[in-house]
């Protein structure tokens, strides 16, 4: 509610630009809304970016992004938008996470030897099984 701090000093300016309190109220709502806007476009281009690792596609993906948002347009209580942006972030650090790990799974298979792999996986779970800390 930043408006409403600038013409404090200046209450004359509040009359001259609305004349009646309902306006600048609703003047207020569309900032606040405008901003959210921002939010959620720069949120959609962040999802749009992750999600090109996706494991089924980027098609798939961007037409199920695409949904999602268009599912949830209607809203216009700040509340649920916030909580919506949310639960958006925590998608993206998901993709990311995901993405990390395909990429860990990735290198893993081209530099390590499978029975090397199964002799390292073996000799965790005897170290876990016996308590020994060392390997």
């Amino acid at each position: 509610f930043f408006f409403f701090f600038f013409f404090l000093p200046f209450p004359s300016l509040f009359f001259i630009f609305f004349d009646n309190f309902e306006k600048f109220i609703l003047f207020v709502k569309m900032a606040v809304v405008g901003q959210s806007k921002a939010k959620v476009l720069k949120l959609y281009k962040e999802l749009l970016w992750a999600g090109k690792d996706y494991p089924a596609g980027p098609d798939f993906f961007k037409t199920r992004l695409k949904q999602g948002f268009l599912n949830r347009s209607h809203e216009t209580d700040p509340a649920k938008i916030d909580k919506s942006l949310e639960l958006g972030e925590f998608i993206k650090k998901e993709l990311v996470a995901l993405a990390a790990l395909k990429k860990y799974r990735t290198l893993k298979r081209l530099y390590y030897d499978e029975s090397e792999s199964a002799q390292v996986t073996e000799r965790l779970l005897r170290a876990c099984e016996s308590g020994n800390t060392e390997l």
